[in-house]
């Protein structure tokens, strides 16, 4: 389990925010208001089955030692933050193999993808960042 540490600063832009996960930094960001800051906060600290979201690199790790579903930071050219990635091989019933990505905030369900690969699935996150998707 991670130990999750969030420190928060108002700056002439808006409110700063550090992740921190077992005293290393993790992640950055910015909101111009409190409320999306507050929100931001609320979502990393809530109750979910997933634990914290992790960076990029600590969610593949997880993934890549057979957990089932790891949540992940990510930036959407739109301001979403948050994605999901299944294991599918992870899970007993049915049997099925690949990497399914569900993203946060993508219409009122989400949007979901399926990769082959891990690879393919950590690429898609990629590319959704640089605007290409």
């Amino acid at each position: 389990m991670v130990e999750q540490k969030i420190n928060t600063r108002k700056t002439d832009e808006g409110y700063y925010v550090e992740v921190l996960h077992d005293g290393k930094l993790v992640w950055t960001d910015t909101f111009e208001t409190e409320e999306d800051l507050n929100r931001f906060i609320e979502y990393c600290d809530g109750n979910k089955p997933i634990s914290v979201p992790l960076s990029q690199e600590e969610g593949r790790k997880v993934l890549e030692s057979g957990e089932s579903r790891v949540e992940v930071f990510y930036r959407h050219p739109m301001g979403y933050r948050f994605a999901v990635i299944y294991n599918h091989g992870a899970f007993p019933e049915p049997p099925k193999h690949g990497f399914e990505v569900f993203f946060h905030g993508r219409g009122d369900d989400g949007e979901r993808w399926i990769f082959p690969t891990l690879d393919e699935a950590f690429q898609l996150i990629k590319d959704v960042e640089d605007g290409k998707v």
